[in-house]
């Protein structure tokens, strides 16, 4: 158990802590020591991260002209990758277009043939082969 003593110092602590850290978020210069924990809160409040992200095949202008600060070219070949990938992307989606729809036109072909067969096999009195047919 935590005796009256220890609790008092304890308070005393987190009393004089939250008032450095105050002190340090708002700028002024802390002149008196601060426990080691504090420093590292105060030290985790001042850091930022900042975070960009960008959805395509093209950064930002902004981006687009430092890469071609930092290497001559590299825009124009960014602006080439992102046509080249966009016309491949045209292709892939009209080749599936027709794929999908040749897979129709062939499936009703079946569906048309079998429904031929099995009339077929109905009018040469050839039940047994109609049920395989359809069944």
């Amino acid at each position: 158990m935590m005796s009256e003593k220890n609790k008092a110092n304890n308070v005393a602590v987190v009393d004089k802590t939250a008032s450095a850290v105050d002190d340090a978020v708002s700028g002024e210069v802390i002149k008196e020591k601060v426990h080691p924990s504090v420093r590292m809160e105060v030290t985790m409040a001042e850091q930022r991260t900042e975070e960009t992200l960008f959805c395509g095949p093209l950064p930002p202008a902004k981006e687009l002209a430092a890469y071609e600060k930092i290497v001559p070219g590299a825009a124009e070949r960014l602006l080439k990758m992102a046509e080249r990938e966009q016309k491949n992307s045209y292709k892939l989606s009209n080749k599936r277009k027709r794929l999908l729809r040749l897979g129709m036109i062939l499936g009703f072909v079946a569906l048309m043939g079998l429904i031929f067969l099995t009339g077929w096999a109905v009018y040469l009195k050839e039940p047994w082969v109609a049920t395989v047919l359809v069944g």
